[in-house]
Order: C-alpha cells, then sequence, then structure tokens
C-alpha cells in the first residue's frame, strides 16, 4: 500500500526516483512546512494513498518534497507555488496540479493509473481554527522584526533563489 515519503534533500530524492519501476506513476508533492494548509492536504494524500489496491497493476508512489530545503528539486520541475503537485512516469511530467484542492490531484492519479478511488470526505483544505496565543505569536514576531531595522522585506523562498516574480523582482533592485 502506497505512503508519502518525506525526502530530506536531493540525493534522497534521486534514490527515489532510481528505485521505481518505470511503469510506476509518483506522485511529487511539493509543500511547505509552515503553510496552513500542508496538514490537512498531506492527510488527504495520505488517505488518497492508502485507497490505492496493492493488486493494482501501477505501481503507485508518493514523494513528498519540502520546497524550502529542496530548491533545487522545485526548480527542476518548474513548482512555482506551494502545495503543488507533479505526476511523472518514467522520467516525463505527465500532469502538474496546483492548489490544495485534492479532488484535481484523485482525479489524476484515477486518470494516469484506471483505478478509481473514493473521493475524501472533504476535497478543499480548510485550515483549522488556532487558539488565541498561536494568533498573536506571529504578530508579536513581525512586531519584534519591524523594530529592528527602518526597511523589513520578506520574500517568497529565500534572496537565492526567490520563489515569485514579485520578489525576484525586489531582490534585484536591493542588489542593484
Amino acid at each position: 500500500m502506497p505512503e508519502i515519503h518525506d525526502v530530506a534533500n536531493a540525493d534522497d530524492f534521486a534514490t527515489h526516483l532510481t528505485a521505481q519501476e518505470p511503469s510506476s506513476l509518483l506522485v511529487l508533492y511539493f509543500h511547505i512546512t509552515w503553510t496552513v494548509y500542508r496538514t490537512n492536504l498531506t492527510a488527504e494524500l495520505s488517505t488518497l494513498a492508502s485507497q490505492y489496491p496493492p493488486t493494482a497493476t501501477t505501481p503507485l508512489t508518493f514523494i513528498g518534497i519540502n520546497g524550502g530545503t529542496i530548491r533545487g528539486v522545485v526548480k527542476g520541475y518548474g513548482v512555482g507555488t506551494a502545495p503543488s503537485v507533479v505526476l511523472l512516469r518514467d522520467g516525463e511530467i505527465l500532469e502538474k496540479v496546483k492548489g490544495s484542492n485534492s479532488k484535481p490531484i484523485r482525479e489524476a492519479v484515477e486518470r494516469h493509473t484506471g483505478v478509481s478511488l473514493l473521493p475524501a470526505a472533504t476535497s478543499t483544505c480548510i485550515p483549522e481554527p488556532m487558539a488565541p496565543e498561536q494568533r498573536e505569536a506571529p504578530f508579536a514576531r513581525l512586531a519584534g522584526l519591524v523594530r529592528l531595522t527602518p526597511v523589513v522585506y520578506f520574500v517568497k523562498g529565500s534572496p537565492d533563489p526567490p520563489l515569485c516574480r514579485f520578489s525576484r523582482r525586489l531582490v534585484k533592485i536591493l542588489r542593484d
């Protein structure tokens, strides 16, 4: 029965790729650990993986990739947003699905394996409500950062490489 295998680095990812049969379908799940959508979508993808029959003719593997730490892999597959899913077979990209809605991911897996899966109880990830102290902690941290210096900017990703067009422009302006 498939499960989500989280990879720690690019070498671990390469090991998972080479261990796959050419006919198998790889579901690359790109996520960022600090997003509110990660927990719910990871649970839904785990449920999806557990529903896949072990007797199916197409082997299926889910690989979780933290886009914040394994940037080379993210860039190599042209992933610009998290969460995103890339479906691969024999090293070839079959389909990309962006966002936290599990329904199009399930449909893509069904399309490329020919196996019908039961829909999850919820198809859109909704963040769980936070306790008041959890809501206040980020604001306190931001207030402290803003007090440290006259100019503060927040970049999606890191300055090298930024993960969105606005952040790339801002980094270029500041470097120039």
